[in-house]
């Protein structure tokens, strides 16, 4: 089986290196790319294709719900996973009908999101159990 590939797009360094330390650990994942901001992301979207882009929609001046729709326009066939603090569910649903795959929290257990993330790949939906 072929590894995932993934780009990490969040403007906090240590999230971004807590995923990928947990991402380096089993050989299902490869982190292709990170990005600390939309431009990088689209960036390492156009010389960097990934399978999803694991995305924390909510920082202002770096990530924003309408990312979602420039990720769709740039990168049609990568699958989007939202990890974020946010879980207020009337944002919950704004940024589902951009056409996200699947939702996590940042609290969310290790196992539920690599699950997630391997959801994601394939293209189905997925939430952890603190939505």
């Amino acid at each position: 089986m072929q590894p995932i590939s993934i780009i990490l797009a969040d403007a906090q360094y240590l999230i971004r290196v807590g995923l990928r330390h947990l991402l380096m650990g089993n050989e299902v994942f490869w982190v292709v790319g990170e990005a600390n901001d939309e431009a990088e992301l689209m960036e390492q979207l156009r010389t960097r294709p990934a399978k999803v882009v694991i995305l924390d929609y909510n920082q202002p001046g770096n990530f924003s719900k309408a990312t979602v729709a420039r990720i769709r326009e740039a990168a049609p066939h990568t699958n989007i996973l939202i990890i974020s603090a946010d879980n207020h569910k009337d944002n919950i649903f704004q940024i589902l009908e951009q056409g996200v795959n699947s939702f996590v929290t940042k609290s969310c257990a290790e196992e539920e999101i690599l699950d997630a993330i391997k959801a994601t790949a394939r293209g189905e939906k997925f939430f952890c159990t603190k939505i």
